[in-house]
């Protein structure tokens, strides 16, 4: 039950810097696709075992990070880049920051690719090491 509410902060805290103008609203079309970018990136950084995503032990550093709203803002902000280059690769097919570029099955299958089997060539950026984890 608790990754229900993880999954819900994660999406609360996106919405919190849509409306106070700490993420520009372009990225709106692709909220859902943030929020996913943003739990593989706790995943692999903070080291949780992809297996027991519905255990405590999984969302708690989830939801310790997503406190802080500075912190929350890094890892959307790398969410970003990655869907900046996977939109450069599908500029030919007409992609933009758009919602029909946000449905598109192309878009979908090359986000997938980046965040599921290249994640670290797709963002080069560090994550912040004194992140809270309780």
């Amino acid at each position: 039950m608790h990754s229900y509410y993880t999954a819900a902060y994660i999406g609360y805290r996106l919405e919190f810097m849509f409306r106070n103008r700490r993420m520009d609203s372009e990225w709106k079309p692709f909220r859902f696709q943030l929020a996913m970018a943003a739990r593989l990136i706790l995943e692999r950084e903070l080291k949780l075992d992809p297996k027991k995503k519905r255990s405590q032990a999984y969302c708690k550093p989830i939801d310790a990070l997503m406190a802080d709203p500075d912190s929350a803002q890094m890892v959307f902000d790398k969410g970003t880049r990655a869907l900046t280059k996977a939109v450069a690769e599908l500029r030919e097919q007409g992609a933009e920051l758009d919602r029909r570029t946000a449905k598109m099955r192309d878009m979908r299958d090359k986000l997938d690719y980046c965040w599921h089997l290249k994640f670290r060539m797709c963002v080069a950026i560090p994550i912040v090491a004194h992140w809270p984890i309780g």
